[in-house]
């Protein structure tokens, strides 16, 4: 038999051989799936979907490259600089925004600008940055939470898989 006679004859892959049914094989196959088996196929879905979205979250959350949600100007000393803030980096902002407010008025702590320029920043500055931070984090859980229940509100797989999940 050629491939093009396979293709037209019922068939079904296995480990990418095409295997012949026999009539019993096709009657089993074209029976329609229970209610039970259709929770179960769409309960299923909504999880892959529901990681899908905490991994695009997390990558969100840990961007590599600039976005400009994760791209913050800030003037200092006369010149616009360029941040590239990631979530991760609202602990070390805050830990400088502490070691500031503990230190004597007019100290400064480093920064790194998206070009690479170590800066001295004061504790204003820091907390300008860490702001930022805290806004887009708060903005991402929002989106996060309102699709994870649009996912979980789905009743068919028509719906579940009209759902974008990118952020």
């Amino acid at each position: 038999m050629t491939q093009e006679e396979i293709k037209l004859q019922p068939h079904k892959l296995v480990n990418g051989i095409a295997i012949l049914l026999i009539e019993s094989e096709i009657a089993e196959f074209n029976q329609p799936l229970s209610e039970e088996e259709l929770l179960n196929q769409l309960n299923l879905q909504k999880q892959i979907k529901i990681n899908q979205l905490k991994a695009n979250r997390t990558s969100e959350m840990e961007v590599e490259t600039p976005k400009p949600s994760s791209l913050q100007v800030y003037e200092i000393d006369g010149v616009a600089r360029t941040f590239k803030l990631k979530i991760p980096d609202i602990a070390i902002l805050n830990s400088r925004i502490i070691r500031l407010q503990n230190a004597i008025a007019g100290t400064t702590a480093q920064w790194t600008d998206i070009d690479n320029n170590r800066l001295d920043l004061n504790l204003d500055q820091f907390k300008t940055l860490a702001n930022h931070l805290d806004v887009r984090d708060q903005n991402l859980f929002t989106l996060y939470t309102d699709k994870l229940a649009e996912i979980n509100a789905c009743t068919t797989l028509e719906e579940l898989n009209a759902i974008n999940i990118n952020f």
